[in-house]
């Protein structure tokens, strides 16, 4: 991408592991733990992309003695990545429904084979570390820069409709949740190509 490098235009992939997998290098191509959300990735993503979102909620402090807060302070901090998938294999659509593509069952029969997954009811989200990869860096040609997320829960609402002219789309919001020991979530971008 020319200059100037700082704007970033373009697509991002998302790929997701088991918690605890190392994080590759933001030069390096994700180790095969790493599961690619979308058999093409962002080509499998609506063009509305990939969000990254940190929402907060804050608290004034107020003063009897003013009518403007003294203060604010953070009461809470999140990380949302959002983005809808529009590849319909029992792969990745699992993943939206926040179950383990491991636990598709695959039945066999005379001449057929199928897939399955049971929609989970447990109260318990799914878990992944997250990494989002932008081919990209604000600070020159030919790097990278990652968003690494060690743990995160799939909360979105795995909605989609079969109509004419819109595919069918599963909408992923993956919520960072903290791990003791670890960053909630790092930026890393590439300043230096190797």
């Amino acid at each position: 991408m020319p200059a100037p490098y700082e704007v970033i235009v373009g697509p991002a992939n998302v790929y997701v592991a088991p918690v605890g997998t190392a994080f590759p290098a933001v030069d390096e191509e994700p180790a095969v733990a790493w599961q690619l959300v979308g058999s093409l990735g962002s080509e499998n993503y609506a063009e509305a992309g990939v969000l990254v979102r940190s929402p907060r909620n804050t608290t004034p402090i107020n003063v009897l003695g003013s009518t403007v807060p003294r203060k604010h302070v953070i009461t809470t901090t999140g990380l949302e990545i959002e983005f809808d998938v529009i590849d319909a294999s029992a792969e990745q659509v699992t993943l939206g429904y926040g179950v383990d593509p491991e636990d598709i069952e695959v039945v066999a029969t005379a001449g057929s084979e199928s897939r399955s997954f049971d929609i989970p009811t447990s109260p318990i989200p799914f878990q992944r570390a997250v990494l989002v990869r932008i081919e990209q860096s604000p600070y020159g040609e030919d790097l990278n820069s990652q968003l690494q997320i060690p743990a995160a829960n799939q909360l979105g609402n795995a909605e989609g409709g079969f109509m004419k002219g819109d595919p069918f789309s599963v909408k992923h919001i993956w919520g960072a949740v903290k791990v003791v020991g670890e960053p909630f979530a790092t930026w890393v971008f590439q300043d230096v190509a190797p």
